[in-house]
């Protein structure tokens, strides 16, 4: 079943491969704090390669890399390090290492180029919540984002609004026209990211949200919930469904 909600009845905003990026089977990278780390590179030039990776093959528009030189280099690269060498990328797949603290953290570089974001994450934690932010604010032309969430750990901590709007700055969602967000249970952190975007993103056209099975709400309870929600786009519209299994 799959609802629909538009904006007509909320305010507007007065102002303002291998799945692994990596090859797993160098041992080197491949996992972080027990996930998958997978960068999923395309339209990317060979004079931008990652320096530690032996080599960069293309097959059209998608070039993957793999084959590291050795443990030892690779380990002495931070995530950061990677991520600023991706600055090129017009598509990036990312799954988010699950840190205490946040895991973009000195990320300086922007990607211009980024259109299309897919990221796999959860919002138990504070730290994952500001590295997602982080990465979304360096890239200010980004289109699409599209999350695949996680269900292994329980929400430590619950990060309102009102946080997540201090880490607003200019620029941050500008372009952002499409979201979707998969297997959501709908916990407090993850509605109060979809009220964020909602509330920020000028652009935004639609806000596809596919709940898991274990979300403890009704549809009725989501869309009294959603309804609420202010939003800067007079055009976006949020569709959800609710996954069945038989």
């Amino acid at each position: 079943m799959e609802n629909q909600i538009d904006g007509s009845s909320t305010q507007e905003e007065n102002t303002n491969s291998e799945s692994n990026g990596i090859n797993p089977a160098s041992g080197a990278v491949g996992r972080v704090h027990g996930r998958p780390m997978g960068l999923d590179v395309r339209c990317m030039k060979r004079s931008h390669a990652v320096p530690f990776l032996k080599e960069v093959r293309g097959a059209g528009s998608q070039l993957r890399m793999s084959r590291s030189v050795s443990a030892a280099t690779v380990l002495t690269v931070t995530f950061v390090d990677l991520l600023t060498a991706l600055a090129p990328v017009r598509k990036l797949d990312l799954h988010m290492p699950l840190r205490e603290s946040n895991a973009m953290e000195g990320l300086s570089c922007s990607f211009e180029n980024l259109k299309s974001i897919s990221l796999h994450t959860d919002f138990c934690m504070l730290s994952t919540i500001l590295s997602t932010i982080c990465l979304l604010r360096n890239a200010p032309n980004l289109e699409e984002l599209f999350f695949q969430i996680w269900h292994d750990n329980l929400q430590q901590v619950e990060v309102g609004v009102n946080i997540l709007s201090e880490q607003w700055t200019d620029g941050l969602l500008g372009n952002l026209k499409s979201v979707s967000m998969d297997l959501a249970t709908c916990q407090p952190n993850e509605m109060h990211f979809i009220e964020f975007v909602l509330s920020k993103a000028r652009r935004l056209q639609k806000f596809d949200v596919t709940v898991n099975e274990y979300c403890p709400k009704s549809n009725e309870e989501l869309l009294v919930e959603i309804l609420k929600y202010r939003r800067a786009s007079p055009q976006a519209k949020v569709f959800f469904s609710r996954m069945e299994f038989i």
